[in-house]
């Protein structure tokens, strides 16, 4: 019972780890700042997106001409059956995290909302694209009205200090999406090489090549590929052999088979010294307590590849755009808020299953 329970806490942080989510959540020194607290979420409702002013924002990109109404329509998770099952493990029926992927340049390129379910006991990990354009909150005194969500990070590190990028994401989602976040997890992209080839690479099957050389990436012909660490990395960043859209299901694909090989071929022993040099390293960064240990651990048990359900918004729910210095983004429309909240309150719409 102590072996599965340990071996289920690791598979969780792992897990956690995996998809960019709060990991290595047992140690309380570790590195990272607190979220703003919920009193202090913006009154915005929904998905605000005003006319879009021609200040500076994404990293020096003008706004593109195109604009969206304000929508106030949040999911109502009221609706949930009074009658269902309780909570296990005396955990909060749900938790909302902030997965992000950090590189050189401080930007999101990975962006994740995960709901951990601790009634249908299942995690939902939810894409956000990196360029939805959006009103980026907190900032406007600094000159920035809006820009791409995957800059809204580095807007806070560079203009509020160190530590404080998460929260300045966080919050424009809260703004935007209606969707408080509970806790955040950070992995930084310097490190997912080094951490993939600890547990031996991953190993990757494609129905159809992908051709990364025009961005001076290697090409990958359709069949079986061992990666480590270099290789995977190289794979989620070919961006433009195809859209954005293909760039997120590459990233998932190695996501869940580093996943899936953790959980099938590392013994708890290697486990622990995974995690154990990923906290010395510094390769992770999160808000999460010690007081949620056990209520993690036992949801921990009871989570394996079936209960972990990986969307995206659907490309009928934006609009793609250009700024006026060329640069490629995707307007959100109000059914995009609609979803995410939607799927943030378990409840997944027909056209996502």
């Amino acid at each position: 019972m102590k072996t599965n329970l340990i071996k289920g806490l690791l598979i969780l942080i792992v897990a956690a780890f995996v998809i960019g989510a709060a990991v290595f959540i047992w140690n309380g020194s570790m590195p990272g700042t607190d979220l703003p607290s919920k009193d202090k979420a913006s009154s915005l409702p929904g998905l605000l997106l005003a006319e879009l002013s021609s200040g500076d924002s994404d990293m020096g990109a003008n706004p593109p001409s195109q604009a969206v109404p304000a929508s106030s329509n949040p999911a109502d998770s009221s609706s949930a059956d009074p009658a269902a099952a309780q909570p296990v493990c005396e955990g909060p029926e749900q938790m909302i995290l902030l997965a992000l992927g950090v590189d050189e340049n401080a930007q999101t390129d990975v962006i994740r909302l995960v709901r951990l379910d601790f009634v249908k006991q299942e995690i939902i990990v939810l894409s956000i694209p990196r360029d939805f354009w959006l009103p980026i909150s907190g900032l406007g005194e600094y000159g920035v009205s809006d820009g791409r969500i995957n800059a809204a990070y580095g807007y806070g590190e560079h203009f509020t200090g160190r530590g404080t990028g998460v929260e300045v994401l966080a919050q424009t989602i809260a703004d935007n999406f209606n969707i408080t976040i509970d806790h955040y997890g950070i992995v930084y992209f310097s490190s997912v090489a080094r951490l993939i080839d600890q547990i031996g690479g991953v190993e990757i099957q494609l129905d159809k090549p992908v051709d990364g050389t025009l961005s001076g990436l290697p090409y990958f012909a359709e069949g079986f590929h061992q990666m480590d660490g270099k290789t995977a990395m190289d794979f989620i960043r070919i961006r433009y052999v195809d859209s954005d859209d293909y760039r997120i299901d590459r990233q998932t694909l190695v996501i869940k088979e580093a996943l899936k090989k953790m959980r099938d071929n590392l013994s708890i022993m290697e486990l622990v010294t995974f995690a154990g040099q990923a906290i010395l390293e510094q390769s992770v960064s999160t808000d999460v307590s010690m007081d949620l240990i056990n209520p993690l651990a036992c949801l921990g048990k009871n989570i394996d590849g079936d209960n972990i359900l990986y969307l995206s918004v659907p490309p009928e729910y934006y609009t793609p755009a250009t700024t006026s210095q060329g640069a490629n983004v995707r307007i959100p429309s109000p059914e995009a808020a609609a979803y995410i909240q939607s799927v943030m309150n378990g409840v997944i719409p027909p056209a996502a299953e």
